[in-house]
């Protein structure tokens, strides 16, 4: 149910004949419909009908930009992909799409809603084997989708989270999709490990929205704004030139 796989014909497995005897092979389709569950309960499945690279509306020359970045990382997705700035400038949007993407090409995603998911993982830090069960399919998913990372806060807590799920992935260089509202260099004089990392594997691969109220379509679709939206400032010392 809602992956159709051409090896398997969705019988979820494979009957191979190894040394006369029959053995059962499990098909790769599985992780897909792992995943594929797991974003239903996380609530994405209908985000991801929604939120695709087709309904993602272009306005101005930044928003094409970022919609082209997105779309070159799905086409050829390798290391990490960053959106990070503005809120409700589409961020949120673009790495969704993105997923899309991914489960259609027969990649795992698994979504990590960060002001969620990472409560849950905090209240059982305590019980070892409880935790290392529920944060190890993040740590160790074919593809991670971070959904807002460090939104609500980021106490010690929080970093050490971060940090584990962070430096997993880095040291076994896995597919890691991120969206935050702090920018590089604010998550860098945050928890320089962290952003050093991120900043790292999303080289080439990110999007970085300057702050600017103008980009924040909520406001526009409340009728709170009727300003014409316009690219990003130029990027200051330091910063990339992926800066809109």
């Amino acid at each position: 149910v809602g992956y159709d796989c051409p090896l398997c014909q969705n019988r979820g497995h494979f009957l191979r004949l190894i040394d006369g005897r029959e053995v059962y092979e499990e098909c790769k389709c599985m992780e897909i419909r792992k995943s594929l569950r797991q974003i239903k309960r996380s609530g994405l499945e209908r985000a991801i009908r929604v939120k695709a690279f087709d309904s993602f509306i272009v306005e101005e020359e930044w928003q094409k930009r970022i919609k082209e970045k997105a779309m070159q990382y799905a086409e050829n997705p390798s290391g990490w992909f960053l959106a990070c700035g503005q809120s409700g400038s589409g961020k949120t949007h673009l790495c969704t799409a993105i997923a899309g993407a991914l489960l259609n090409k027969g990649i795992a995603v698994r979504y990590m809603l960060w002001r969620e998911d990472s409560v849950r993982l905090k209240a059982v830090v305590s019980d070892k084997e409880e935790y290392h069960r529920r944060i190890q399919p993040f740590k160790a998913a074919q593809c991670l989708y971070i959904d807002d990372l460090f939104q609500g806060g980021a106490s010690n807590p929080d970093l050490k989270l971060a940090f584990e799920l962070i430096d997993y992935r880095y040291r076994n260089d896995l597919m890691t999709i991120i969206s935050m509202e702090m920018n590089l260099n604010e998550l860098v004089d945050l928890d320089e490990a962290i952003g050093s990392r991120i900043k790292e594997m999303s080289e080439f691969q990110r999007i970085w929205i300057t702050k600017d109220k103008k980009k924040n379509y909520r406001y526009r679709n409340r009728g709170e704004s009727n300003d014409v939206l316009h690219p990003g400032q130029a990027a200051g010392k330091g910063e990339s030139q992926d800066v809109l």
